[in-house]
Formats: C-alpha cells, sequence, structure tokens
C-alpha cells in the first residue's frame, strides 16, 4: 500500500515538474520575444533621434541663411536711405 502511495506521489511530482518546465519554456519564449521587441524599439528610438538630430541641423543652417538675408535687407535699407538723401 505504502509503495502505491509512493508511486503515486512520485507521478504527481513528475507531473508537477513537467508542467513547471513547461511554463519556464513558456516564460523564455515570452522573454526572448519581448527582449527582441525592445530591440526594435531602440533601433526605432534610435533612427527618429537620428531624424531629429538631422532635422535640428538643417533648421539651424536655414536659421543661418535667414540671419544673413535679414543682414542684407537691413543693408540694402540704409543704401536706400542714402540715395533717397
Amino acid at each position: 500500500e505504502e509503495e502505491k502511495q509512493n508511486a503515486a506521489r512520485l507521478q504527481e511530482l513528475q507531473e508537477l515538474i513537467q508542467r513547471q518546465k513547461e511554463e519556464l519554456a513558456r516564460i523564455d519564449r515570452t522573454l526572448i520575444e519581448l527582449n527582441n521587441e525592445r530591440e526594435k524599439l531602440e533601433a526605432e528610438l534610435d533612427r527618429e533621434q537620428q531624424l531629429l538630430e538631422d532635422h535640428e541641423g538643417e533648421l539651424e543652417k536655414q536659421l543661418e541663411i535667414l540671419e544673413r538675408l535679414k543682414e542684407q535687407l537691413e543693408h540694402f535699407q540704409e543704401e536706400k536711405e542714402h540715395l533717397v538723401e
């Protein structure tokens, strides 16, 4: 009788271990998927950051051009005023 109980208990423990192994495998797959997703998001964030930096550089160039044009306009206005006098 005790041998049957031990065998039954052993069977239960083996089934429990198998379920835990399956659960660990599922968790492992989920972690791998999450890590892959994180890596994709980080790469996308890096691309977006680079685009922003490129755009910022372009805006700075355009601002410099506008400032030079403003200076030229002011210079032309001064020349015009001198010519009118």
